[in-house]
């Protein structure tokens, strides 16, 4: 498959996993295709709009199979690329020249408008006619307000120069009708897919099964959970002083950050139970431990030692860096009946 055919057909298994019968070609194929574009939908946010558009088409062929002979040009009007939003750097350094935002190019379309006037990946649309572009969105949107064959001006950032480029818009729906039966990738068969679906469908429900036994099952002495052993140990009894989070070890990033803080490492809370000592003494997720009564911990095995020694009702000091800060909580212990 080409990129652009391996993206349309990855939101289109994400949204069969959760279908009962594969589709097939029979007379509620086009029911079928409203449900999964239903489920679509609700998945893919309006900056990927056009990978929906593209998705519909490849249902219509796939489910109905669409008479790529007509001579319909109806259509939307088209620049030919998949657009992103753009980094942090990329942001400041628009900022730089002015502009508040644009939107990346990911992929560039073949035989499109975009391709014919030299467009490239990477290149970033700040202005589309006279309107900044910020988001996809704003794209989408201004595209929308013209009609197939207008002439459009873009202005495009590219190895920190603004460029103009004029282009005419193109007809997506026709460009696709032309190029479905050039395509030998896209002709793949009903009853591959339905055996790729099923595959992946298992694979998901024997995550989902895993998942759900990793949450249900304790796996720490001090009412934290550690993802990272493989042998779960046992169920925290009563008497078990109990604070309530799950934690993991800090990335390289996350080690220099509270470094600058003049400590050595620290775990980094990833999970917090409801109605725990962690969330009464308003704990965040993300927070970073680094202390506990001020000794310093750097692995779960520093906390389940700290926190064993402890009993239910003690008060305990924890200090956090939270948002490049650093903090102290107060926290009461609780027990395993809490959990």
């Amino acid at each position: 498959m080409g990129m652009n055919m391996k993206k349309m057909f990855f939101f289109l298994l994400l949204a069969l996993i959760a279908t009962k019968p594969a589709f097939s070609q029979d007379d509620e194929g086009e029911k079928r295709k409203g449900r999964i574009l239903d489920k679509i939908k609700k998945i893919i946010e309006a900056k990927e709009q056009r990978i929906l558009e593209e998705i519909e088409q490849f249902l219509d062929k796939k489910l109905n199979k669409t008479d790529t002979t007509s001579t319909d040009t109806s259509g939307k009007p088209f620049i030919g690329f998949l657009p992103q939003g753009i980094g942090d750097d990329e942001l400041e350094e628009l900022q730089e020249a002015n502009f508040n935002g644009g939107v990346k190019i990911s992929q560039i379309i073949p035989d499109s408008p975009a391709e014919k006037h030299g467009l490239k990946p990477g290149d970033i649309l700040v202005k589309y006619n006279s309107t900044n572009i910020e988001s996809p969105a704003d794209l989408i949107a201004a595209i929308s307000r013209n009609k197939i064959g207008d002439k459009v001006e873009l202005s495009i950032y590219r190895d920190s120069q603004i460029s103009t480029i004029n282009l005419v818009l193109g007809n997506q729906k026709s460009r696709h009708t032309e190029t479905v039966n050039e395509d030998d990738d896209e002709s793949e068969s009903i009853e591959e897919l339905k055996e790729t679906i099923e595959q992946l469908k298992k694979r998901v429900a024997k995550l989902e099964n895993e998942n759900a036994k990793l949450r249900k099952e304790p796996q720490g002495r001090n009412g934290t959970r550690n993802p990272r052993k493989d042998t779960p140990e046992p169920v925290p009894q009563k008497s078990k002083p109990y604070i309530g989070i799950q934690i993991e070890e800090l990335s390289d990033s996350e080690t220099a950050a509270v470094k600058k803080l003049s400590h050595t490492g620290g775990l980094k809370i990833t999970e917090i139970d409801k109605n725990s000592p962690a969330e009464k003494a308003k704990l965040a997720i993300n927070d970073i431990i680094v202390k506990i009564n001020g000794t310093a911990v750097e692995s779960h095995e520093d906390v389940e030692k700290i926190v064993k020694a402890l009993k239910p009702q003690d008060s305990i000091t924890i200090d956090i860096v939270r948002a490049g800060q650093a903090q102290s909580v107060k926290l009461t212990v609780g027990t395993g009946s809490n959990r």
